[in-house]
């Protein structure tokens, strides 16, 4: 799961641990959201599924060497010390212990933290198979630096990009960012690691939007998206009146973005802080459609619990009772209703079909998930039986995936129908196989 910027994240407290009801195996309907409505249990991730994806984000300090305008965190924090390295570690050893599985570095931008390496080879020591960077990607464009992190234990990277390459340098106040990206993103490919891109959506940066992803798909190769709405918050609250758009101002670039990807024969973008009823069809890739489960550490020592957080800053306006996606729905952040109102929110009568598809099995499909890419990583070795398959995966960088081993079959049985794996079934067992090219 790509980290979502946060608000107010120190206003629930301490969650130590807390877990909230879940829906029993068997349960034909079960709570949605806590509000008391009920869903088709086929909307909830499984069981298995959350078990495999409790994630807790650490903010190591609010220090960065950019100075993006739309930063949700306040400039004027940036001189403070930070996460001292031994109480990181100690939340990192607690999370652990108390049933969290997928670790993840924020900030501020983390690489600009001296023990940030030492903290990624703390949370493989402790168990973690899955650490997630967040990072502006300057310094990850040093070989040796990311190599470094990649060797202590980094699984993943999600840079934080922000439309066209122009569009980006501006935004984040450092010539040359973008450049510096692209070279991060060659490095990070070349050891491995799973890649990402977060993109901020600013009214300056929506012109370049499809260019910005295009160049990304062919360029970077990389196929997995997140699309943020930004919060009024730290620097983007003195800039809001010059680089927020209203989620009108976005329908278009959005569905631009989506028939690009489409077209590809890959998913849609995830996309944070959007509401159902102004994308009909793609809740499923909305962020907070299902719950974060991720525990949150701040810089100066908080804890939260990010579903929480995130519902303290939303609210409902009085028309979206009648919504058919109301039980599901996380609400309006209340900075963005008394910026731009109400009148963009129309309550639907029923929800829409589906407009997300898997990715495409056609054999002409020239770009691959980074799940597809996993699979032939394992493979380029040689046939592998499916236990052994899935052991190999679990120690791969780049097929630690948030939804476990499945996922990874998944794309396996995709490859076979593309005509990319072999599988084969030989002395009781089903063996796997890449295609030569």
């Amino acid at each position: 799961m790509p980290t979502p910027t946060r608000s107010g994240a120190g206003s629930s407290g301490p969650t130590r641990g807390r877990r909230r009801a879940r829906p029993s195996a068997g349960a034909a309907r079960c709570p949605a959201r806590g509000r008391g409505s009920t869903v088709p249990e086929a909307d909830f991730v499984s069981e298995a599924v959350l078990e495999q994806t409790r994630c807790v984000d650490v903010s190591l300090s609010w220090a960065c060497n950019a100075r993006c305008r739309f930063c949700s965190q306040d400039p004027a924090r940036r001189p403070h010390p930070g996460l001292a390295e031994r109480d990181a570690a100690r939340h990192i050893w607690a999370a652990w212990r108390d049933g969290y599985r997928r670790l993840g570095f924020s900030g501020g931008e983390p690489t600009v933290d001296p023990g940030l390496e030492r903290l990624v080879a703390l949370g493989r020591r402790a168990g973690f198979r899955s650490i997630r960077l967040q990072s502006n990607g300057l310094k990850l464009a040093d070989a040796d630096y990311a190599g470094l992190l990649v060797d202590r234990g980094l699984t993943t990277v999600r840079l934080s990009v922000h439309g066209a390459p122009s569009d980006h340098d501006a935004l984040v106040g450092v010539l040359g960012a973008a450049a510096l990206q692209r070279r991060a993103a060659r490095v990070l490919r070349s050891l491995g690691c799973r890649l990402g891109v977060n993109m901020v959506l600013t009214r300056p940066a929506l012109a370049g939007l499809e260019a910005g992803v295009a160049e990304w798909l062919r360029e970077g190769g990389v196929t997995s998206f997140t699309l943020i709405y930004p919060r009024f918050e730290g620097a983007m609250a003195a800039e809001a009146a010059a680089l927020a758009p209203s989620f009108s101002e976005l329908a278009g670039p959005l569905e631009r973005v989506m028939r690009l990807l489409e077209a590809e024969g890959l998913e849609p973008p995830l996309l944070l802080h959007f509401t159902p009823c102004l994308l009909p069809g793609y809740e499923s890739r909305m962020l907070g459609w299902h719950r974060f489960d991720a525990r949150v550490v701040e810089p100066d020592g908080r804890v939260s619990d990010l579903d929480e957080s995130v519902a303290a800053s939303k609210e409902f306006p009085e028309r979206c009772a009648a919504c058919a996606y109301r039980a599901r729905c996380p609400g309006v952040d209340r900075a963005y209703l008394a910026r731009f109102g109400a009148g963009e929110f129309a309550p639907r009568a029923a929800r829409a079909p589906s407009r997300v598809r898997g990715p495409s099995v056609d054999p002409g499909r020239r770009l691959l998930t980074e799940n597809e890419l996993c699979v032939l990583r394992l493979l380029s070795g040689g046939a592998l039986g499916t236990e052994a398959f899935l052991r190999r995966a679990e120690r791969t960088p780049l097929c630690q995936d948030c939804r476990g081993g499945q996922s990874v079959t998944d794309a396996a049985e995709r490859l076979v129908r593309m005509g990319r794996v072999r599988r084969t079934f030989r002395k009781g067992r089903y063996e796997w196989s890449a295609v030569p090219d």
